[in-house]
């Protein structure tokens, strides 16, 4: 019989309808990692099995479609229409599935990086091409500098860095403090976040 992380079955319920599969497979990858990138179908289609028999929001003969309809067509994690966070998921080894590209999977494959080592490769990978629509305060058509959507930089620092979201957020918070990173639109529930380094070679050169 297959055992199922309870903690993954727990938040995806709570979740109700607002549960959607690029979500449940975060939570998967994120609580009941299986020694690899990514997660297997199957293994997605165990939860939804589970969570439907508990009276869960997912209907299991949805979830096959539902992962083909959201399988982005290269690997890239932002593009012209901002970064893509769960919205999108990715074919990594073996036909396993993942909120991340590989190129994310292979750079952390040696080390658990800190949030500083995340902000710097996603604002520096060529699969990001250096996009910053997802989050709040956007200037790139201002020529300022790119930035990553908070939550992308949480969800990647839970995943590979093996942190708790608070651990993370923490760590963000001090980040921000020290003066290393800066976010943009501190009202907003996702701003971007960019290398202060980067902000300030940007004002320079609009002087």
């Amino acid at each position: 019989m297959t055992t199922l992380n309870e903690h993954v079955l727990n938040e995806a319920g709570e979740r109700q309808d607002r549960l959607t599969i690029g979500q449940l497979v975060t939570l998967i990858e994120r609580h009941d990692g299986e020694g690899g990138p990514g997660v297997t179908r199957d293994r997605i289609m165990a939860y939804a099995e589970e969570l439907s028999g508990r009276g869960g929001p997912v209907n299991p003969d949805k979830v096959e479609t539902a992962i083909d309809e959201r399988l982005a067509e290269d690997d890239s994690l932002s593009g012209p229409v901002g970064w893509t966070g769960s919205a999108s998921l990715f074919g990594v080894d073996d036909g396993r599935v993942s909120t991340f590209p590989p190129s994310w999977h292979e750079a952390f494959s040696d080390h658990s990086p800190s949030v500083r080592d995340i902000v710097e490769f996603a604002l520096r990978d060529p699969d990001s091409d250096g996009n910053d629509n997802g989050g709040a305060g956007s200037d790139e058509a201002a020529g300022g500098p790119a930035g990553v959507p908070r939550q992308v930089v949480l969800n990647a620092a839970t995943l590979f860095g093996g942190m708790e979201w608070s651990t993370a957020q923490g760590e963000l918070e001090e980040l921000r403090g020290e003066g290393v990173v800066v976010e943009d639109l501190d009202q907003h529930p996702n701003p971007n976040v960019r290398l202060a380094e980067d902000d300030g070679a940007s004002n320079h050169a609009q002087e």
